[in-house]
């Protein structure tokens, strides 16, 4: 059986929601959406933003119930936390079955590689909703007679009336957005916004990266900071019988350049173009919390960095008419 709305609400509200991360979400809307878990479910709010908006959408995923999906809306100058079900010009939820390989451990990448597989290849699903009172497509696709029969009897009265957890869960979720979503997006000059931690994860799976950092808040394009991994880029450059005397000798080498750069064109080939960094620096060391560039449990200070190595950031856009990000200047 798919799982009910209702039990899905109830299960986001039974513990405390830890913030996974933000991105845009795939087959959502090209603005942010924030990932949240506890320990039933994965909640995503689809409308991550600062400034309180007159709609919302949210996702709830269970690895074994499958997924429960809600859209509320009022009017352009309304604030949604402020709204109740008479206010809605639009209410519609739906839910399906669970789609293999969902787990509430995931990171941030993994989960939207995940949805990504499951808009692509998951079928069928309930749904309901209302447009200024009209119930509209209050129906199951490729379920069993069964299965219809109870969205029949089931979707009903909560379109009529949402469970008191659903306003709970909007309250909840735009409560948060201002400090979750804080700094963790990056968006260019052209308005697209860039999650950078999925960016630096994957450059971090070469054996030639030890640490990575995406720049680029307000630029025209986004570029990244680079902690090469020196032993296994001298070892490399054995076997090419190519030499170095210092690590800094080898993080001004054009053949080390080439080397990363090839690695960087490689990993980041399936993002969309305006995610790829354009440009990169090598750094010398790695960051350390020591040094004030990570927190205790070893997140990068994405502040403290640029702020630290600023100099290196105004080099890459140095070419590039366009004003510097406030916080760098």
């Amino acid at each position: 059986m798919i799982a009910a709305d209702d039990e899905a609400l109830k299960d986001a509200l039974s513990s405390p929601l830890e913030y996974v991360g933000a991105a845009v979400w795939p087959g959502r809307y090209k603005i942010p959406s924030c990932v949240y878990r506890n320990d039933k479910v994965l909640v995503v709010n689809s409308y991550c933003i600062r400034k309180e908006q007159h709609s919302i959408s949210i996702a709830v995923l269970h690895p074994e119930r499958g997924s429960a999906g809600f859209y509320a809306e009022g009017r352009n100058d309304d604030r949604i936390t402020q709204l109740t079900r008479d206010d809605y010009t639009q209410w519609k939820f739906g839910a399906s079955d669970p789609f293999p390989g969902l787990s509430l451990t995931m990171s941030m990448e993994d989960l939207l590689n995940y949805e990504g597989r499951r808009g692509k290849f998951a079928k069928g699903g309930c749904v309901a909703g209302m447009v200024l009172g009209n119930d509209r497509n209050a129906s199951c696709g490729l379920k069993s007679p069964d299965v219809e029969q109870w969205w029949e009897g089931y979707y009903r009265p909560i379109l009529k009336q949402p469970p008191p957890e659903w306003f709970t869960l909007v309250k909840e979720l735009q409560r948060r957005v201002k400090k979750d979503r804080k700094k963790e997006l990056l968006k260019t000059a052209a308005g697209k916004f860039v999650a950078p931690a999925p960016i630096e994860n994957k450059l971090k799976t070469s054996p030639y990266i030890t640490n990575a950092i995406v720049v680029g808040d307000t630029r025209k394009f986004v570029s990244v900071l680079i902690v090469p991994n020196f032993a296994n880029i001298e070892a490399a450059a054995r076997k090419a019988r190519h030499d170095f005397a210092t690590p800094t000798q080898m993080t001004g080498d054009p053949w080390v350049r080439d080397l990363l750069s090839n690695e960087i064109e490689r990993l980041t080939a399936p993002l969309a173009q305006y995610e790829k960094p354009k440009r990169f620096a090598l750094l010398g060391q790695d960051f350390t919390y020591a040094g004030g560039e990570l927190t205790y449990t070893m997140k990068m200070k994405r502040r403290v960095i640029e702020q630290r190595y600023q100099d290196v950031i105004a080099r890459l856009y140095a070419d590039v008419e366009e004003p510097r990000p406030h916080h760098l200047a």
